[in-house]
This record gives structure tokens, C-alpha cells and sequence, in this order.
């Protein structure tokens, strides 16, 4: 059985303040952080609607797409999530898109298991300021 998780605007959410120890973790050199973190902060959004701006505001989440570094720092963000399901199921990850496998010989098993994956999933996702989209799960 297969588990088709989408993350609603996945690379717009993920904090910085989580990513940046994440680097940390996973052995990135200081210099190699200082360069990330350089690229990620000074950023900054304003939002117009019917010609009305809001303030320019600073963009402390999220990780800039159309970039080949985007979709890295994002798995790099998200790649905690092998940890906690590798030893239930297999994985399957591109970007914002998870797929779950989970096989028994029992019907009910798969079933249960599959359920079981997901809440770990879903506990996972939470804990990273990530949302399921329900629609596309």
C-alpha cells in the first residue's frame, strides 16, 4: 500500500530558526552555515491587493524556489522524517511530495501499518511547522 503525502506550500514554511541547527546537525562547516544563513536572511516581501501595499515585511521562513539550492536546503529541512519511518516503511521523497510503502501479507496489516506510518508522519510534519494538504494525501 502506498501513502501519497502532499505538504500545502512546503517550501514557503520552513523557519529558518529550524533549518539553520538542522546544518548544524547534520555536520555543515561554519563556513558552509554562514553562507546559507547569508542567503536566506535580508530578504524581505511586501503583498499589494487592489492597489493597497502592506509594509515591507522580512522573510524568516521558507526557502527560495527557482533556485537548485531551494529544493536542497528543503530536504535537507525534511530529511528527519527518514529517521522516524525506516524502520515501518519505505520511503520515497522529491521535494514537497512523500510517498509512504508499506507491505504485509495480511490485508489488515497493510492497512494498519500504512494508518500507523502516517500518524508518524503527520506527528513529523507538525513538529517541522509543515502541513498535510488533506485534498491531495
Amino acid at each position: 500500500m502506498a501513502v501519497l503525502c502532499n505538504l500545502t506550500e512546503a517550501f514557503d514554511c520552513a523557519p529558518h530558526q529550524i533549518l539553520i541547527p538542522k546544518l548544524q546537525y547534520y555536520k555543515f562547516d561554519d563556513k558552509s552555515i554562514s553562507l546559507i544563513t547569508s542567503y536566506l536572511s535580508g530578504r524581505e516581501q511586501i503583498v499589494e491587493f487592489n492597489n493597497v501595499k502592506s509594509s515591507l515585511l522580512p522573510i524568516e521562513h521558507g526557502v527560495p524556489q527557482g533556485s537548485v539550492l531551494g529544493p536542497i536546503l528543503f530536504l535537507i529541512y525534511f530529511n528527519d522524517i527518514a529517521t522516524v519511518l525506516t524502520n515501518c516503511c519505505k520511503l520515497t521523497l522529491f521535494a514537497d511530495d512523500t510517498t509512504i510503502s508499506v507491505s504485509d501479507t495480511d490485508p489488515l496489516g497493510v492497512y494498519d501499518k500504512s494508518k500507523q506510518a502516517l500518524n508518524r508522519a503527520k506527528f513529523l510534519f507538525d513538529l517541522n511547522k509543515l502541513a498535510l494538504n488533506g485534498n491531495k494525501t
